[in-house]
């Protein structure tokens, strides 16, 4: 289920169950010098995962090789109990 927290910025993630409070979060232009690579852009996303570990969450970060390469199903999986 994809879902919005709002920790300060909207933060996109997957979430399994509300119980679990898993958080995945898929950062796009890891190796395009774009938003997640950038100074700004990673230094936002720090916030965002230190704001939900705060609020209790598992945070997760991924980019796109490891959603394709399956790296990102297999830890979720793990985090969940189902891997």
């Amino acid at each position: 289920m994809k879902v919005e927290l709002h920790l300060g910025d909207c933060l996109e993630v997957m979430r399994s169950m509300p119980d679990q409070r898993v958080l995945v979060e898929i950062n796009g232009g890891t190796y395009a010098r774009m938003g997640h690579s950038t100074g700004t852009g990673i230094a936002r996303d720090y916030e965002k995962s230190n704001l939900a570990v705060l609020a209790g969450w598992k945070v997760f970060a991924f980019d796109r090789r490891m959603v394709e390469g399956g790296t990102a199903l297999d830890v979720t999986a793990k985090a969940l109990g189902i891997g």
